[in-house]
């Protein structure tokens, strides 16, 4: 009478199985992962432009020249930072007329 069982080839691909499947759901939790840190690295990026955009807005309505607003810090950090990847930022001086930073 022969034994009740398994054969051995039966056995070693469920395991291979099982070892792919603990493959493929690491990489899809390791890289689901790095994805979201991703897209918050450009959201925080994204908001401190902003920012510094709304900043500059402010500040233009206590120059006259565009020049002069294009000079200050906060104009600069846009520009090095910000411009390249959201474009140019729009503000208003104090006489009405338009600027953009950078110019």
């Amino acid at each position: 009478m022969k034994a009740q069982g398994l054969p051995v080839n039966i056995i070693v691909l469920v395991a291979l199985a099982l070892l792919v499947l603990v493959v493929v759901a690491a990489f899809f939790i390791t890289g689901i992962s790095g994805a979201g840190q991703a897209i918050n690295i450009v959201n925080a990026t994204q908001a401190e432009c902003n920012s510094l955009c709304g900043t500059i807005s402010v500040s233009a309505l206590n120059f006259v020249d565009c020049t002069a607003l294009n000079g200050i810090g906060v104009a600069t950090d846009y520009s090095t930072k910000c411009a390249a990847s959201f474009g140019k930022c729009q503000a208003s001086l104090r006489n009405g007329q338009k600027c953009t930073v950078p110019e």
